[in-house]
């Protein structure tokens, strides 16, 4: 009688090296796509409208802490106390806005230039600061036919369409005075 062995141990299984493979391509590919993931995040996060409570609440300061962009490459960067973080903001403005007095004639301001690092002074074309009593300065941001207005009570922007529609509404509410006063 001829015995033959059956080998029941037929299973078919990953080997070590198959294994590694899988892990470092899939830590390849999440190093890739983790840093592009929390700059859209970043993006979503920071509105023109609601810029103060981003600041607010995502950093902590002292004396002031400003949102300041640059004229070259349109690049933001948020300074603390007179210190610029680290990493910039990319795209947050597509071209250069332009920025008013929030008070009648509404005259363009012209921003101070700024140092990015020791020797690197640049243009300034958008500057949003609280200060440490979480007052702001007052302006009128014109972007994207879209006029905002940043002042120190609100927590949010309000938004007019144009320089134009601040214009009407000013008038408005200085004709409702008006007629508040004469009655």
């Amino acid at each position: 009688m001829i015995l033959s062995t059956v080998n029941v141990n037929n299973k078919k299984s990953f080997s070590l090296i198959e294994l590694v493979m899988v892990i470092v391509l899939i830590g390849t590919v999440s190093s890739i796509m983790l840093p592009n993931l929390f700059k859209i995040n970043i993006k979503n996060q920071i509105e023109l409208d609601s810029l103060k409570r981003y600041l607010l609440s995502n950093y902590t300061f002292k004396k002031n802490i400003s949102f300041t962009c640059i004229e070259k490459d349109l690049l933001c960067y948020v300074f603390i106390d007179g210190v610029r973080e680290e990493s910039a903001i990319k795209d947050f403005f597509v071209h250069k806005p332009e920025v008013y007095s929030s008070a009648y004639p509404y005259d363009k301001i012209e921003l101070k230039r700024v140092y990015i690092s020791e020797f690197d002074e640049r243009e300034v074309v958008f500057n949003f600061t609280i200060n440490n009593d979480f007052k702001s300065n007052e302006f009128l941001l014109d972007y994207d036919d879209k006029t905002y207005h940043y002042n120190s009570i609100k927590e949010k922007a309000s938004i007019y369409d144009g320089i134009g529609g601040y214009k009407d509404y000013v008038e408005f509410k200085l004709a409702e005075a008006r007629h508040d006063i004469q009655i």
